[in-house]
């Protein structure tokens, strides 16, 4: 639920970044660029955000049978256009930011940010995807140059449910080095994201290691641990 005007509580449901509002348990998703949902106006930071009934011609009402959870909506990138907004996963918290953040200069693909992140010592453009559970690369060879760990079921709103194979592998981003659970991108959404320019998605499984920042207006990210 709402905290104040400027912040309201968030969690993670089996990896996807969620709300509890009014209207019901809305998905927030950095990853689209549309908020969703029956075509209602609903109230977040103190603004009024129209929650769209399709999404790419694919409309709400069959999106929605994707999650494995309740949903009512989702919140899209358009919801925060012109915010600078501060996530912590693990304090469980997404509020807007008053103050200039000192991030990184990043390239906004179709309303989201990205990132370039060294996956496997190989410079990546990654797309910051709070809406997907796990990390993807759409080089099997590079995922595949790590160790084998295990299969993963996740799922994409516009592809449904899929299994994926995952991989640890060594990433650097924002100056920091981790060991993180990749996955090999399914084949329809590569597509997807090699049109877009995009190499990897950074998942909530690396977002709720600390605290990402996203100046939305002048297109800065930070991420500190």
């Amino acid at each position: 639920m709402p905290v104040n005007e400027s912040e309201i509580a968030v969690m993670l449901e089996n990896g996807v970044l969620s709300s509890n509002m009014d209207i019901g348990r809305l998905v927030i998703d950095t990853g689209s660029p549309s908020s969703l949902g029956s075509n209602e106006v609903i109230s977040i930071f103190g603004r009024a955000i129209r929650l769209n009934p399709s999404l790419m011609g694919y409309p709400w009402a069959n999106i929605r049978q994707s999650f494995d959870f309740e949903v009512a909506g989702l919140l899209g990138v358009d919801a925060f256009s012109g915010l600078t907004v501060c996530l912590d996963i693990g304090a469980g918290f997404l509020k807007v930011s008053r103050e200039a953040i000192d991030g990184e200069s990043v390239e906004f693909a179709m309303g989201s940010p990205t990132v370039h992140c060294s996956i496997a010592n190989v410079i990546q453009n990654c797309i910051i995807d709070t809406g997907a559970k796990l990390c993807y690369v759409t080089d099997r060879d590079l995922a595949e140059s790590g160790d084998f760990s295990g299969i993963a079921q996740d799922f994409h709103p516009l592809l449904g449910t899929f299994e994926v194979e995952t991989f640890d592998l060594g990433l650097s981003l924002f100056g920091y080095e981790f060991v993180e659970r990749v996955a090999v991108a399914p084949s329809s959404l590569s597509s997807q994201l090699t049109a877009m320019g995009i190499g990897a998605v950074i998942g909530t499984n690396l977002i709720s290691r600390g605290i990402l920042t996203i100046d939305f207006e002048r297109h800065l990210v930070a991420f500190n641990l």
